[in-house]
């Protein structure tokens, strides 16, 4: 009580007394009393600063009722700030009664905080659990059954596979039967030997060319000019040739 009215002074705007100042000064040493704080008294410091102690009672006297009514007011402020409906000496009484509800609603929520992490961690165990099961049931049974699958499959592909050889085998087989036999080797043997005859003959053109090359190499350059140059004539006079057998065809027709 002492503290909400020492708080509640602080606000107020006192008026300032005039009191008579002291024309002696007091030497807190001059009594000798070293067993008080600073070694002075209460009644020492009061004799010092407030002489007249009377003037002082009555100026505080004047005071008392501005000071009630202001702890009044500041009073009936905080029991309407607190919602307070009673009167106001039952104010402390209500702030504990707010404050230990408060309090209660404190703990009610921890508790229902607390209850709730507790059904959120059993939540997520039961979620846990459950994708443990999902994936049990897809690397036993998906992923079991797709081994099996891909397994059956591979000796399939294997089996064809080794199936093509052998029809590939036989195929090969097959053909040499029925390209060598008796009906067929005279011809064969006259297709080989035409073919070697004219592989010779490849042979030997291909020598003539080369002994044709060397011999020109062996003439030099200026040879190799002029038969550039007979090569043109060549290719003109071919030109001149068809020029003349087509106008010769085109004056016929005219006749």
């Amino acid at each position: 009580m002492a503290v909400q009215v020492a708080k509640c002074a602080q606000r107020l705007q006192l008026p300032v007394l005039q009191l008579p100042s002291c024309s002696k000064a007091t030497n807190p040493l001059a009594s000798g009393c070293t067993s008080h704080l600073l070694g002075i008294t209460g009644d020492e410091l009061l004799a010092t600063h407030i002489p007249d102690l009377s003037l002082a009672q009555k100026g505080s006297k004047a005071l008392l009722p501005e000071i009630e009514s202001r702890i009044k007011a500041q009073a009936q402020w905080l029991a309407e700030v607190c919602e307070h409906q009673g009167p106001v000496s039952s104010l402390a009484q209500h702030m504990a009664a707010q404050v230990a509800a408060n309090e209660s609603h404190q703990l009610e929520l921890l508790q229902q905080w607390q209850q709730q992490q507790q059904a959120s961690q059993v939540y997520l165990q039961v979620l846990q659990q459950v994708l443990d099961s999902l994936m049990e049931l897809i690397q036993d049974h998906l992923l079991g059954k797709q081994q099996a699958a891909n397994e059956v499959q591979r000796t399939w592909l294997s089996a064809h596979t080794h199936t093509l050889l052998l029809k590939l085998k036989v195929i090969e087989e097959q053909l040499l039967v029925l390209t060598y036999n008796s009906d067929t080797m005279p011809a064969l043997r006259k297709v080989d030997d035409h073919l070697a005859r004219a592989q010779r003959k490849l042979d030997a053109r291909d020598e003539q060319a080369s002994v044709r090359l060397y011999h020109f190499d062996q003439l030099g350059p200026d040879f190799l000019e002029l038969a550039s140059q007979y090569r043109d004539l060549q290719e003109d006079l071919d030109h001149a040739n068809f020029t003349l057998c087509e106008f010769q065809k085109a004056a016929a027709d005219e006749l």
